[in-house]
């Protein structure tokens, strides 16, 4: 399993990527990885959201409606 520091800062990374202020989603995953490096589960996210795909992410609507 994970350990509990893992699971944090992947907890932190999604908040940060998706629900953050400031910057492009690609800035804010690439903060993240930096910020989180020696969590090898968060650069294995961030690298995924930051590749290079057919069809950008599908991002879900804030609250509100706004879609982020």
């Amino acid at each position: 399993g994970l350990s509990r520091d893992s699971i944090n800062a992947m907890r932190a990374t999604f908040r940060a990527v998706f629900y953050g202020d400031g910057g492009s989603i690609d800035e804010r995953a690439r903060a993240a990885k930096e910020k989180y490096a020696a969590v090898p589960e968060v650069g294995e996210i961030t690298d995924f959201i930051r590749a290079d795909a057919k069809q950008e992410l599908c991002l879900a609507r804030r609250r509100g409606g706004d879609v982020t």
